[in-house]
């Protein structure tokens, strides 16, 4: 736990990663503050309080750094000409929130290792064009085509190297009471803005960090203990957790960590659990002679060892087998689509 707190604190330090694009603003309807105030859909904002900005993220980070009771000046490039806007002090949020930035074609940019499009197929650079049927022309219609689809079987219309076929995805359910399903694909990073924190504010920030890995781990172990059959699919060996490391560690530094980070507490909360030969084991056993007032045999002592042994060893088999019939399942869906030949540049 300690470890995993160091690594967290070290993230804030690095610095944390999010994903950023450019200063351009996307659909502005008339009805919106942002078009009442002056702006308009293709803009790319300039300048935000006097100061130069390159992002999305730095139109509202240079926002936060003005003073909140003055009118705030924006300079936006409109084709060729530069226009000046100044926001009222009482405006300024409420067109700050209305902002929005151009949408995204339903382009796969990161297939999660493991998850419900990995084993269907989907490889980054996939243009989805329909889900079951229904055409899907920006990223964000994504989620709203798979709401309610949790566990049942979606025909994804996909287009891979200029030919169009279909792929059968089963979205796997995000959690208690979530009525989203999950695919696990991500859209592709335009840039990114990264954020770095002092040491006070990173030790803060390890604290509350490390607590959330924390709840967030042993949801997971609760949901696969609760429903065993459902998400055992989903556990994964050193094959997985190899794979999964290296598609961090591409994110960046900080998604990396912040891996190695819930791996930590993955492996000590797996540690703590009520089971014989490991130390949540040795903890029960320990109450179990207090209460009892008495040490428990030998005899007793070597076949709760036993016992903990077979439950341990059947997990070890049930994790490690998943990693190669998981691959061999992508790989039966990689064959089934279409192959896109690629052609050698002609020499000079």
């Amino acid at each position: 736990l300690f470890t995993a707190f160091v690594v967290m604190v070290s993230v804030g330090l690095v610095g944390v990663q999010y994903p950023d694009y450019a200063s351009r603003l996307g659909a502005t309807p008339d009805t919106s503050q942002a078009f009442h105030a002056g702006l308009r859909e293709g803009d790319r904002v300039v300048e935000v309080g006097g100061r130069p900005v390159k992002s999305w993220i730095e139109i509202f980070t240079q926002s936060e750094r003005q003073p909140k009771n003055r009118p705030l000046p924006v300079l936006v490039q409109r084709g060729a000409a530069l226009l000046s806007i100044t926001l009222p002090a009482e405006r300024r949020e409420p067109v700050l929130a209305s902002l929005r930035r151009p949408s995204d074609p339903p382009v796969v940019g990161v297939v999660v290792t493991g998850m419900p499009a990995y084993k269907a197929g989907l490889k980054g650079g996939d243009l989805i064009l329909a889900v079951n049927g229904k055409s899907v022309l920006v990223w964000e219609e994504l989620p709203a085509a798979l709401q309610g689809q949790t566990d049942t079987p979606v025909r994804l219309r996909v287009r891979r190297g200029g030919q169009d076929f279909d792929l059968t995805v089963t979205p796997m359910s995000s959690g208690e009471g979530a009525a989203g399903g999950r695919i696990g694909i991500e859209a592709p990073r335009h840039g990114v803005y990264i954020e770095r924190h002092n040491l006070i504010e990173s030790v803060d920030m390890g604290f509350r960090a490390t607590g959330a890995l924390v709840v967030n781990v042993y949801a997971g172990m609760w949901l696969t203990v609760s429903r065993p059959l459902y998400y055992r699919e989903y556990l994964g060996g050193p094959l997985f957790i190899a794979q999964a490391a290296s598609q961090q560690a591409q994110r960046g530094l900080d998604s990396y960590l912040q891996f190695l980070a819930m791996i930590n507490i993955a492996i000590m909360a797996f540690n703590l659990l009520p089971i014989p030969i490991l130390d949540g084991g040795h903890i029960v056993l320990a109450l179990l002679e207090a209460v009892r007032r008495q040490a428990i045999s030998a005899r007793g002592y070597l076949r709760f060892q036993k016992v903990g042994l077979v439950v341990v060893g059947a997990l070890f088999i049930l994790i490690v087998a998943n990693d190669p019939l998981r691959w061999l399942q992508r790989q039966r869906a990689l064959g089934r689509a279409p192959q896109v030949e690629t052609v050698a540049p002609s020499p000079p």
